[in-house]
């Protein structure tokens, strides 16, 4: 992995290059990336005071936002999300490139490398559903923990001319939209009544269909809709998943930045802006994954919690052919960087092991 976004020294403004030029950020064009890079913006801004600094952003469509037909499981490749804006960096289109972690493929990238992450504010998995289902008083009680969020004044479910959303007699089960397997295979494992069905398209395309009847209930990035202002958005009822239940991607909720291996002026720029603590836990996270062998697509959770000086790092992962689904929770202390290698290691051919064997 071609990283180097856990290093602690900070950066003074002195230390800061002055540019005669705009600096160009690149971001996909959906609503959320504008508003991540925007995020990564004003951070740099506030770095750069009260001496003013041109920012610009581009955005550039990505072989993932092209095709929303295609399951993302499907692809052939990894880092439908990203390739396009590696090559701006590579073609000098661009200076920084914008982010969400759990997109970035753990393999190195020839030229490029991740140079800063933001602070994570939530790593969860979010329910948004139009009406409120038994199973998640039941999520409630077996997970004290659950945050149930309702709008101001839930409206009755929207109706629409779809199948879905016309139904006379009463369902044992939800069906659930999510382009995610981890999200799919764990949440069955929670709702085992529930159907889930693959969607695609950006949040608020998917938040329209909800609204229409097309589905009873969407699984989301908690961070996402955080950075979007939208949770709490009539008439839909929010369910913050506990990581008890079903574990977050490796990084998800994350924002990172990415600069060219050679370019120092970028790299100084982007570590300017770098939270510490949370570049050293999503690091471990995505050893996890870089050990299992797991891509983008591999439904595989991995959450690491720092209580004082010891870190608990949570892992799931499930083999979707068996629909079996195996967890671990190993320990490790930030006095000893040794048990922290040793135990991604651990964890990571554990759970290789795991997808091959069953």
């Amino acid at each position: 992995m071609n990283i180097a976004f856990n290093e602690q020294t900070a950066v003074e403004m002195k230390e800061l290059p002055l540019l005669k030029r705009p600096l160009v950020l690149a971001c996909r064009k959906s609503a959320l990336a504008k508003k991540q890079c925007e995020i990564v913006k004003s951070a740099l801004e506030s770095c750069y005071a009260p001496h003013p600094i041109s920012i610009e952003i581009r955005t550039f469509q990505t072989q993932g936002d092209r095709n929303h037909t295609k399951g993302l499981g499907d692809f052939s490749t990894p880092g439908i999300f990203v390739k396009e804006i590696h090559q701006a960096l590579l073609d000098h289109k661009a200076d920084l490139g914008v982010h969400s972690l759990k997109d970035i493929p753990t393999t190195k990238q020839n030229g490029l490398m991740i140079r800063a992450v933001l602070k994570r504010t939530t790593p969860h998995d979010i329910l948004i559903t139009r009406t409120n289902p038994p199973a998640l008083t039941a999520l409630k009680n077996n997970f004290p923990s659950t945050k149930i969020i309702s709008s101001t004044q839930i409206n009755p479910p929207l109706t629409s001319t779809t199948k879905k959303s016309t139904r006379t007699t009463p369902v044992p089960h939800f069906t659930i939209g999510t382009a995610s397997l981890r999200r799919q295979l764990f949440l069955k494992k929670l709702f085992p009544t529930w159907t889930f069905e693959a969607i695609r398209g950006n949040i608020d395309t998917r938040l329209k269909k909800l609204a229409h009847g097309m589905y009873d209930g969407l699984v989301l990035s908690e961070a996402g809709l955080e950075r979007l202002g939208l949770i709490g958005q009539e008439p839909f009822i929010y369910t913050t998943l506990p990581f008890q239940g079903i574990i977050p991607a490796p990084a998800q909720g994350t924002i990172a930045i990415e600069a060219r291996t050679h370019d120092r002026s970028m790299q100084r720029i982007a570590k300017a802006i770098n939270d510490h603590q949370t570049a050293l836990l999503v690091k471990i996270e995505r050893q996890v994954m870089h050990y299992a062998g797991a891509g983008c697509q591999t439904p595989i959770g991995v959450y690491t919690k720092q209580q004082g000086r010891i870190l608990r790092i949570y892992g799931m992962i499930g083999n979707i052919a068996a629909a079996r689904i195996k967890r671990m929770t190993l320990f490790a202390t930030l006095d000893d960087p040794k048990t922290i290698n040793q135990a991604t290691r651990k964890m990571g051919r554990h759970f290789k092991f795991f997808m091959k064997h069953h």
